[in-house]
């Protein structure tokens, strides 16, 4: 792959005296590949996969508060939890490329 024949140019370059752990170089490839690892974009993803990794966690804890707590007007009660709680939540999808 590309990031081996990086790494291998990059460890040729060395003098011959310098020497990687073996852990050290299999961190660096694993960063690599984290880094480079594309994002899948929302759009391209199934439905239920987005729902379930985006808005299912927070909604079910806050539907388990809603019937905790029983306000007098659930719907704005759950939309109030929903923008409290939704950092807790973050997004692993990319935004959709604007084009």
């Amino acid at each position: 792959t590309k990031i081996m024949a990086d790494l291998t140019a990059q460890v040729s370059a060395m003098d011959t005296e310098t020497v990687l752990p073996a852990d050290l170089v299999a961190t660096a490839i694993s960063e690599q590949q984290h880094a480079n690892a594309a994002t899948p974009d929302i759009r391209t993803i199934p439905v239920r996969q987005y729902l379930d990794t985006t808005v299912v966690p927070v909604l079910n804890e806050g539907l388990a508060e809603l019937s905790k707590t029983r306000p007098e007007k659930p719907i704005e009660w759950l939309a109030a939890y929903l923008l409290k709680n939704k950092d807790r939540y973050p997004s692993t999808y990319a935004k959709p490329s604007s084009s």
